[in-house]
């Protein structure tokens, strides 16, 4: 299942919490990769969000 599809189902049950995303794997990265890695990831989040109206 997609994260737009986890995002959308949890909205849809009437879920109303915040959402942690933990990258695993990223200990190893430098600052400037880890930042990157996580503005892509609230980009994303944010894009699912909106596509299924929960923002």
């Amino acid at each position: 299942m997609s994260k737009y599809r986890h995002v959308k189902v949890l909205h849809e049950s009437g879920l109303d919490v915040a959402a942690n995303l933990e990258v695993i794997g990223a200990k190893e990265y430098d600052l400037g990769q880890v930042a990157t890695i996580a503005a892509e990831s609230r980009g994303y989040l944010n894009a699912c969000l909106r596509a299924c109206g929960a923002c």
